[in-house]
């Protein structure tokens, strides 16, 4: 499921989330394309933009970034892949 669903950039994420278990949120470059990358993780509601977060332009490149948190489903879906159980 995990692989036929979720994009290499995606899968990524997830691992961020998995590699670092007290982050609750990540901040991620925006541009045109991001919700794209990040289509399935939003649309399964295992990622929400933060609406009190608007993007923010960091470093000398003028580059934004959004930040995304991880919603309790998506807790809940990390759980089940780093236990190795099945995911639905």
């Amino acid at each position: 499921m995990l692989n036929s669903r979720y994009g290499d950039y995606e899968q990524r994420i997830l691992q961020h989330f998995i590699d670092n278990p007290e982050a609750e949120c990540i901040n991620l470059p925006f541009g045109q394309n991001t919700e794209i990358l990040l289509m399935y993780l939003l649309r399964d509601g295992l990622l929400v933009d933060q609406p009190d977060r608007r993007p923010v332009t960091m470093s000398s490149r003028e580059r934004e970034f959004m930040w995304y948190a991880l919603t309790d489903k998506g807790k809940f879906f990390i759980y089940q892949w780093k236990s190795a159980k099945k995911i639905e």
